[in-house]
Order: structure tokens, then C-alpha cells, then sequence
């Protein structure tokens, strides 16, 4: 089974945690196309992630950088051009993952299934090329959760948090699904680390969903748009809210 990932830069952290993650269970990814994001938008990212909760990461990554010199082969054995060369894993650049050359270069290898690591939407052309499909990492259980934010809401509402690795098709995570992981908020007691456990928690389901289509050992289950409901971007009211549920998860589990 041939796999191509596909994300939106260099910088993805989470597209070299799923690379890691399938390379542990022997999984071999055979290419990546990523995106080259505009640094206006890279900006705009940082901000927000920074908004959402990420100040304390921020000051943890720089104060590792003051105390530990790092020498460029140190960068380039940690990013992800560098695991991807160090294990043969093809790389390619794009300006636009939904766009004919990437169309071009997705012919020229002919991958057998497509994993999302934090790309964009993508457009049925692209859907349409990998004969087992396009499978994406959701950070809720489906069908009850789609859209934004959607590990903030479950905290909210008090669900219970799961990953849903489903194929992806034109509606909005409406695929039919693969399998679901559940795991637990545990230590998390702020929305950056809850999504650093999202992050790594997805990376693990979306290896063992491909051994799953490897192997043919699963079953694929229908979603119906009425089972569930789409979620949208959270407001900062609820984020304060939803943090101190996390904190008090942890207290009781203390």
C-alpha cells in the first residue's frame, strides 16, 4: 500500500508526529506534499494558536533554544525535510495542495491512500485519485461532533474525548469511519496542552487506521448528517470556561 501525506508547510509539527507514529508500528509513508503557506499566514497562525492558550509553549520553546545551542544539522535532523530524507520518504512542494500540479505529481507516483497532517480542505479532483481513499484524524467522536474546536467542545460539554479517523469526502467530516480512539484529558489543564495531547493522540490513530487498511481488519461505518451537529470556532469566554474545566478535571483526579 503505497501512503502519501499531505500538509501545510515545513514547520507541521503534527505531520512528523504521524510520520514517527506509523514508522514505530512499521508502517512506511512513501511521500509528502506540503503546502507553502504565505508568511502572512504563518504569522496569523502563531497568533492565534498564541490566543488560544499557547503562551506558556511559546515561552517553554524559547527558553530551550537560549539554554541549548543547536547546530544546523541538530535543525535539520529535528524538522520534517530531514526525517523524510533520513528515511527515504519522498518530498514534494506545492503552492496549493487542491491545484493541477499537485494533481500532476499525485499521477506520477500513484499513492494507494492520502493521510491529512493538517492540510486544507481538499477538492474532489484530489479525493478522487487515491483508490482507497483520502482518511483524515478528527478530534472528536463522530458523527456527534463536527467542525471547530471540536476536543474544546467536548470538554465544554462534558463528553467524552475520542479521535475519529474517517475518510473524507465533499461534506464536512462526514466520511465514513475508520475507527475511533477514546483517550482522557489526564493532566491537560489548559486548552494548549489539550491540543498537544489531541495532536499525539491523532498521530497514533491514524497509524493504526492504516495498518487497519493494510490489513483489511476493520468496518467501515456510515455516518448520517442528523446523527450529529457542526461546531464552529469557540469563543474566548468559553475557552476560559472550558480551561478551568480542565483544571478541575485534574484536581479530582489527583
Amino acid at each position: 500500500m503505497k501512503i502519501c501525506i499531505f500538509c501545510s508547510g515545513v514547520d507541521s509539527l503534527y505531520a512528523k508526529t504521524v510520520l514517527t507514529s506509523t514508522s514505530r508500528i512499521g508502517i512506511r509513508v512513501d511521500a509528502l506534499a506540503y503546502q507553502v503557506t504565505p508568511f502572512h499566514q504563518r504569522l496569523a497562525r502563531r497568533i492565534r494558536e498564541y490566543r488560544a492558550g499557547g503562551r506558556l509553549l511559546w515561552q517553554r520553546r524559547q527558553n530551550s533554544s537560549s539554554a541549548d545551542p543547536v547546530t544546523p544539522d541538530d535543525v535539520f535532523r529535528s524538522s520534517l525535510l530531514g526525517w523524510c530524507a533520513q528515511n527515504t520518504v519522498q518530498t514534494y512542494k506545492v503552492h496549493d495542495l487542491n491545484g493541477k500540479q499537485c494533481q500532476n505529481f499525485l499521477h506520477s507516483i500513484r499513492p494507494d491512500v492520502i493521510v491529512l497532517a493538517g492540510a486544507p480542505i481538499i477538492r474532489f479532483p484530489i479525493l478522487k485519485v487515491p483508490p482507497i481513499g483520502v482518511i483524515n484524524a478528527h478530534a472528536a467522536v463522530l458523527p456527534y461532533r463536527r467542525g471547530m474546536n471540536v476536543a474544546e467542545w467536548s470538554v465544554l460539554e462534558e463528553a467524552e474525548l475520542g479521535i475519529t479517523v474517517h475518510f473524507v469526502n465533499p461534506g464536512i467530516d462526514l466520511g465514513d469511519i475508520i475507527l475511533i480512539s477514546r483517550f482522557d484529558a489526564g493532566r491537560c489543564v489548559s486548552i494548549a496542552q489539550l491540543r498537544d495531547r489531541v495532536r499525539r493522540e491523532s498521530a497514533m490513530a491514524l497509524a493504526d487506521a492504516l495498518e487497519c487498511l493494510q490489513t483489511g481488519n476493520y468496518e467501515r461505518k456510515t455516518q448520517q448528517r442528523q446523527q450529529g451537529r457542526q461546531y464552529f470556532a469557540m469563543h474566548p469566554n468559553l475557552r476560559d470556561l472550558t480551561e478551568r474545566k480542565l483544571r478541575e478535571h485534574h484536581r479530582k483526579a489527583a
